[in-house]
């Protein structure tokens, strides 16, 4: 009975382990993924969904489509909706081939899943660099609407 309960205990702390250090080193993977909230990642995501089936191996798009419903899961949970689609977004949606969309919707993804796309984490010197371009192709796009 004892050899059991220590068994028991070894794999409970085997797992807790595994799945914390799981959880924190993809939460350290992507440092400006950490402060989005639920419903921004998902905007993102979903922006980002016909870029990432370009550009992702299968496997990596099954991830993205993975961590999509465990996020509406997790909202659904914590009854939380999606965000409404600004008029950015709306226009971003229709007009894929636009080439400030193209290449807003490239930084957006470079963001989200760097370690997907490039290999690696970004730096704290190439976030900044990232969000600034991001603002611009945004404020390029917004002169359309």
């Amino acid at each position: 009975m004892k050899t059991i309960s220590k068994i028991t205990l070894v794999l409970g702390l085997f797992f807790t382990t595994f799945f914390c250090v799981s959880s924190s080193a993809q939460d350290a993977a992507s440092p400006v993924t950490n402060s989005m909230s639920n419903q921004d990642r998902l905007r993102a995501l979903e922006l980002c969904h016909q870029y990432f089936e370009k550009t992702l191996s299968s496997a990596n798009l099954q991830q993205v489509d993975s961590e999509i419903n465990n996020i509406r899961i997790q909202m659904q949970a914590a009854n939380e909706t999606p965000l409404t689609p600004s008029q950015l977004d709306t226009y971003i949606m229709q007009n894929p081939a636009d080439q400030d969309v193209a290449a807003y919707l490239k930084v957006l993804a470079i963001l989200v899943e760097p370690v997907m796309l490039h290999g690696r984490v970004l730096t704290a010197g190439e976030i900044p660099n990232y969000q600034n371009a991001l603002n611009n192709y945004a404020n390029s796009i917004s002169q359309k609407l």
